[in-house]
């Protein structure tokens, strides 16, 4: 017998009990830390993301540098082709569609962490948006990945959606197959090499940061995935890219306004 699906209130009020469950969350004593440059991306105007990944991440052994995430409600489309960082011929010939403003400005947003590591000499990264939900021992796995990684890695997916892909060791898999990119970008690891390449072959802006990660490989990246699948999202959030439908943008609004009055 099928029972029935929660309504969206019932499913918004567990979100937000699972924010405050996270935003009380604290460092078991003995937890380990792990110190690995740990760039979280993160809109000015949602506060309650940012609150929540630096609680978690303290609370899994990771410490979170924010990044100000670029607000696609302060772009302008005519600017960012003028400027060369998007160009919508380009997109509809590579990726089937435009790109709306906020999607731009993801990318450009994870653009902006690359050219630091590359200013900064920073030879490893972990890349995290501002919704991903790490494991407890967080901190300890990503440091056995770091170990155990295969000598050519650029970049290791932590979360993607992916077709197809193929076993590569214990713990990793690659992604050899035209219909099984590796799409994702809700946290990964990165290396100068890659953000290198990136940066060089990723203007003009014509993927969302998800397609764009997915596609590294077309610029020489060499990337793999951790098996399983590392990191999880945290659904609890408005998201402040996707508007799909009413039903979408109806979930949205209650979200907000349960967190703003509970959260």
């Amino acid at each position: 017998m099928s029972h029935p699906s929660p309504s969206i209130f019932a499913r918004i009020s567990h979100n937000v009990r699972e924010y405050r469950r996270l935003r009380r969350a604290r460092r078991v004593e003995g937890q380990a830390q792990l110190e690995l440059p740990t760039f979280v991306i993160n809109l000015e105007r949602s506060p309650e993301r940012r609150q929540y990944m630096v609680a978690h991440l303290d609370a899994v052994g990771l410490q979170a540098t924010l990044i100000k995430a670029v607000d696609g409600k302060q772009l302008s489309l005519a600017e960012v082709t003028q400027a060369g960082l998007y160009d919508d011929a380009v997109c509809q010939r590579t990726f089937d569609r435009s790109l709306s403003l906020s999607e731009i400005a993801c990318s450009m947003s994870h653009l902006s962490v690359y050219r630091r590591m590359v200013e900064e000499n920073i030879d490893v990264a972990l890349v995290s948006e501002d919704d991903a939900k790490f494991p407890e021992d967080a901190a300890s796995q990503i440091e056995a990945i770091l170990k155990d990684a295969p000598g050519d890695w650029e970049l290791i997916q932590l979360r993607y959606v992916s077709r197809r892909f193929e076993p590569a060791g214990e713990r990793y898999v690659t992604f050899p197959y035209e219909n099984g990119l590796p799409v994702g970008a809700t946290a990964y690891l990165l290396r100068a090499s890659a953000a290198r390449k990136i940066l060089q072959g990723a203007y003009p802006i014509r993927y969302p940061a998800d397609s764009m990660l997915g596609r590294a490989a077309q610029w020489d990246v060499t990337i793999y995935g951790t098996a399983p699948i590392m990191v999880d999202v945290n659904n609890i959030f408005p998201s402040s890219i996707q508007d799909r439908n009413w039903r979408f943008r109806l979930g949205n609004t209650a979200k907000r306004l349960l967190l703003k009055v509970l959260g």
